[in-house]
């Protein structure tokens, strides 16, 4: 287990021990699948050829992981991630996965690598933010959920939606990761600027009947970044939020 699963940003982390060993492993299944091949990958929406991945994602890939590991035989839903690396290894460990992403492009692309590479990868371009959004048939049930990066670009109303149905959506004894970008100055079009719109959500799981991992606290480190060249101006940091649902 991490030291403070539910805590800020600190590059510190990816030094942690049981984030080394996943982070190594996604960086080789980078190169070996896709980079050596020339295949691109998604990072952030955008599709292209890639040699490594920035320590940003690496951070909340390989801390994702280190909580929620993927494993041959289990149900993982990747929320807003299509075209990414993690569920593309996930799938190639052996897990069944499901991508949402409402970029139908991106998932169309992952679900076509998925078929020639013999993955059991699906995705669907279902908007689980809408009013009316609910997961595709036989979509559920699932050991793990994760969402690198994706709430912020949601309107709080939609974040709201969103949480509750992927809570409902994870079974007895399955875990939860959710990174997010946070700070007053965070850019996203819906941030989590503090501990009021952090809290607001985090009340939303336990009620959808999630406990978080560790002892029940959020650490803010306090150090925040220029993370996106496109706000040159705004420092912020991520956060990651873990949860479990009790057996």
């Amino acid at each position: 287990m991490l030291r403070q699963p539910n805590k800020t940003l600190s590059w510190a982390d990816l030094a942690e021990a049981p984030v080394r060993q996943p982070r190594r492993q996604l960086l080789r299944f980078l190169r070996r699948h896709f980079s050596w091949s020339w295949r691109p990958v998604a990072v952030n929406g955008v599709l292209r050829r890639r040699w490594y991945i920035r320590r940003l994602k690496l951070w909340e890939y390989a801390r994702g992981w280190a909580l929620a590991p993927p494993v041959a035989g289990e149900r993982l839903l990747d929320f807003g991630g299509g075209g990414t690396l993690p569920p593309f290894a996930a799938a190639a460990a052996g897990a069944e996965v499901h991508v949402l992403d409402i970029d139908p492009m991106l998932t169309g692309y992952g679900s076509q690598v998925a078929r020639q590479r013999g993955w059991n990868l699906q995705g669907s371009s279902v908007d689980l933010a809408a009013s009316d959004g609910v997961l595709p048939d036989g979509w559920g049930n699932y050991h793990a959920i994760q969402s690198f990066c994706v709430l912020e670009h949601i309107p709080y109303a939609g974040q709201r939606r969103c949480l509750r149905r992927l809570a409902q959506a994870l079974r007895p004894g399955g875990r939860m990761v959710l990174t997010f970008e946070y700070g007053k100055d965070a850019p996203g079009e819906a941030p989590w600027h503090g501990m009021e719109e952090l809290g607001a959500m985090r009340t939303l799981l336990q009620e959808e009947g999630l406990n978080l991992l560790g002892d029940g606290d959020f650490e803010d480190g306090g150090e925040r970044f220029v993370l996106d060249h496109r706000h040159p101006r705004a420092h912020f940091t991520f956060g990651m939020l873990a949860l479990e649902r009790p057996r």
